[in-house]
């Protein structure tokens, strides 16, 4: 459980996160145990929430990968379906947990944000793209986030920086799952 808020504003974009971790209904801060909800890969910031285990089974995968930037909603789909197919043929403990018998789709029960200076998408746990012009949050501080960025983007006078923040710091106030510090990421 976890907020991941990502804003561009005035050709800046940046990427803050909340550092507590959840393991069921214990919460353990961030100084104390070294999640990592987002990292660079060349000039791109690689987000995750839901599952811990994501974190390094991607790190792993994109480690092996030619390191560039992904420029649309297409590049970030491909590489994705190309992730699944990796986590289904390496690690057996993976399976589509669709929670639907009727549901074609599959469940990673984990989403992920894909952030350059190309862009913010935000890859679902069904592996849908969604890209996102200004701002986007997820997570289970999402919608305290979302709130908090629809009020502050539009101030003139606020940094993507100050807004992200601003956003996770709200998150962290009114959900349980989100707390810790702030940590940010700059697009370079």
């Amino acid at each position: 459980m976890s907020v991941v808020v990502a804003v561009k504003k005035n050709n800046k974009t940046v990427v803050c996160t909340d550092s507590q971790v959840n393991f069921g209904n214990m919460a353990i801060d961030g100084a104390n145990y070294q999640s990592t909800k987002a990292w660079r890969w060349g000039g791109n910031i690689i987000c995750r929430t839901g599952w811990e285990k994501y974190h390094l089974i991607l790190k792993n995968y994109l480690d092996k990968q030619e390191m560039r930037e992904l420029t649309s909603a297409t590049e970030v789909a491909d590489l994705f379906y190309l992730f699944w197919e990796h986590c289904k043929d390496e690690h057996g403990f993976v399976n589509y947990q669709s929670g639907n018998t009727n549901s074609p789709w599959l469940n990673m029960d984990s989403d992920f944000m894909w952030v350059n200076k190309n862009g913010i998408w935000l890859i679902s746990s069904d592996l849908s793209v969604s890209e996102y012009d200004h701002f986007h949050a997820t997570g289970s501080g999402r919608d305290w986030a979302l709130g908090a960025l629809s009020a502050l983007h539009p101030k003139k006078n606020e940094s993507a920086s100050q807004i992200a923040k601003q956003a996770v710091k709200v998150a962290c106030t009114y959900n349980v799952y989100c707390g810790g510090q702030i940590k940010t990421l700059t697009v370079r």
